[in-house]
């Protein structure tokens, strides 16, 4: 069983449908999508986020329209939410919808991380990866448009934030940027931030149904039950593999040892869970290399180093792999 992250169908279901409201031909996009329309409508269907991420990116070359993921959070149905969406804009005010949202965020997407963070002006909404393969300007952008979009929906204010930062190069499109958010927009940060003023916490969500509320909270809490024993010896080697690749030489017996167990029962563990070591650290690799370049802060041979590469040489040929690309020619 395939044990990489995932996240619910409902979210698949609304870019199918935007794309083939464009004009996109429905039978072409489940071919190239690997899916149909009849298991999207399926609530209790999961999709990888790695499908999701290249949906993502296939939908941009389709729609012809690089602020594609921007302006599928604009049109998103408010009528067809996800069950954290209902949960979130069921919530009495904003501030607890986002709490929620952050409690409940594996069932939307089991690879995001979701954290709040208050000061004494400002809340922030920060978004990581458990893992650096599984993150996605696009999802990102699609992401903090949606966020913006339904706030502004269901507290019935024309909210602005504080400010938007994104861990990506600034792309072409930042006019459509400026459109969305309609705040000053950062590139390139350590994290993906979504700031607003304090008091947005305190704004009432004007739809909210309190008896359909309490059920969703009960559902959800199952569904989370289910999700807990998932990937379990998968998300321990990725954290370990990030935590360990500075150190060189970074092999499964030395994750092993970390984790207590012998080389063997962590590669027979891994198995089942429809991975393996190597997979787990070339994907690792992979992500990183491919951000430490875009951030443009460390040379070549340090990044190398970063990555475990005991030469510079291994990591051009590793990278030439990934990418078909030397690390010089990309970084250009």
């Amino acid at each position: 069983m395939d044990m990489e992250p995932t996240i619910a169908a409902s979210t698949f279901l609304s870019a199918f449908k935007i794309l083939t409201e464009s004009g996109i031909n429905a039978a072409e996009l489940e071919k190239k999508a690997g899916l149909t329309r009849q298991n999207l409508e399926n609530p209790d269907i999961r999709i990888p986020v790695t499908q999701w991420n290249r949906f993502l990116e296939m939908g941009q070359q389709w729609s012809n329209d690089p602020a594609f993921a921007l302006h599928l959070g604009r049109k998103i149905s408010h009528e067809r939410m996800s069950l954290v969406g209902h949960i979130v804009f069921n919530s009495r005010t904003a501030g607890e919808g986002l709490r929620q949202y952050i409690r409940f965020v594996k069932l939307a997407n089991e690879g995001d991380r979701v954290a709040l963070e208050i000061n004494d002006n400002e809340v922030a909404v920060v978004y990581t990866t458990e893992d650096p393969a599984y993150m996605s300007s696009l999802a990102m952008e699609r992401n903090f448009s949606v966020a913006v979009t339904r706030l502004r929906r269901y507290t019935n204010v024309e909210i602005s934030p504080v400010r938007v930062e994104f861990q990506h190069p600034a792309p072409s499109y930042i006019d459509e940027y400026e459109q969305v958010f309609r705040s000053p927009i950062l590139f390139e940060r350590v994290e993906n931030r979504l700031v607003f003023h304090k008091s947005v916490l305190a704004l009432k969500l004007g739809k909210r149904s309190a008896h359909l509320y309490s059920g969703l909270l009960q559902y959800a809490e199952s569904l989370m039950g289910k999700l807990a024993g998932r990937r379990t010896i998968t998300k321990k080697v990725r954290y370990w593999i990030n935590k360990c690749l500075a150190e060189g030489d970074l092999d499964i017996e030395k994750v092993a040892a970390r984790m207590n167990m012998t080389r063997q029962t962590l590669y027979r563990k891994l198995k089942k869970e429809g991975t393996s070591f190597k997979t787990l650290l070339d994907d690792t690799r992979k992500s990183l290399a491919k951000k430490y370049l875009a951030q443009n802060e460390y040379s070549i041979t340090e990044i190398a180093f970063f990555l475990g590469f005991s030469e510079t040489s291994s990591f051009n040929r590793a990278f030439n792999r990934w990418y078909d690309s030397n690390p010089s020619d990309f970084r250009k």
